[in-house]
């Protein structure tokens, strides 16, 4: 837990709250089994070190398959506090979301939604489509088939850099409120049509459930007329620019409130690599 975690904490307070978790007496006790273990360099140096920060275990792709369910999981103050300190814009204390989420001992999705909940993100536009295809538990073709939207994305010298998904095509894929929204003698292929099947398919395949959650929220929100989106359609759950024409700022963090960054008009279907000779 030292080697993994002790640099993903910036503050004393982060630093007192791993000491309690491993029952040390001290924060002596901490740093010292830190230095032996030779975790004590900065953040910075340690992504010099390793050539990239996504070589750390919290973004092991296996972390996606980690479920937990919304019914019973707890949110404490202590890691509440945690989530406000590093999901943000302030260079000096900022965090992925995918390491908060592991320091935290929750899911990537369970912080996200917390993110949410507490205020510090908006709804995403898309997202990177290995995460989704993880989350809902169904391939790319049975996606396809269902109607989501996929968007390979070329950068500046035409090779894919990523590939997106649509969150409104998601959206198709959600039942939500059903017994509340339709009268309760109807069959249940009546009341929900198609998103009934959907919904019990995504279930039956083990789709997380923070993901759901998230998107009823959002049909919830866009029912009651408000904008919830998030600044700009580039800005993933995470606060991390999805454009590979964004150049330097390409998956680093962004929020949507620099105006500055490149190609920000773009949209994901105008990088679509059948579009590669006008590149």
């Amino acid at each position: 837990m030292v080697t993994d975690q002790y640099h993903l904490c910036v503050t004393r307070a982060d630093k007192i709250a791993l000491q309690r978790r491993l029952g040390l007496d001290s924060l002596e006790q901490l740093y010292n089994l830190a230095n032996r273990l030779g975790v004590t360099r900065s953040h910075q140096e340690q992504i010099a070190g390793s050539g990239s920060e996504r070589q750390a275990p919290a973004f092991a792709a296996e972390r996606l398959t980690l479920r937990e369910d919304p019914a019973t999981t707890v949110f404490t103050r202590e890691g509440d506090e945690y989530l406000r300190r590093h999901f943000g814009v302030d260079a000096r204390t900022r965090r992925h979301l995918e390491e908060i989420a592991f320091h935290l001992s929750h899911t990537e999705t369970a912080i996200m939604y917390r993110a949410r909940v507490l205020g510090l993100r908006r709804w995403c536009k898309y997202w990177q489509a290995e995460k989704i295809i993880a989350w809902t538990g169904l391939s790319e073709t049975r996606l396809r088939e269902l109607g989501v939207d996929f968007y390979p994305c070329l950068d500046r010298d035409g090779q894919l850099a990523v590939t997106l998904v649509s969150t409104s095509s998601l959206m198709r894929l959600i039942a939500f409120d059903m017994a509340a929204d339709q009268p309760e003698d109807e069959e249940p292929e009546q009341r929900t049509g198609s998103s009934a099947n959907h919904h019990a398919e995504l279930v039956a395949a083990g789709a997380d459930g923070f993901l759901l959650a998230e998107l009823a929220d959002l049909r919830r929100e866009i029912d009651s007329g408000s904008d919830p989106w998030e600044r700009s359609r580039w800005v993933s759950h995470g606060h991390v620019c999805l454009n590979p024409w964004a150049g330097l700022s390409f998956m680093l963090f962004d929020d949507g409130r620099d105006h500055k960054v490149p190609a920000r008009g773009l949209h994901p279907s105008d990088l679509h690599p059948s579009l590669l000779s006008e590149f």
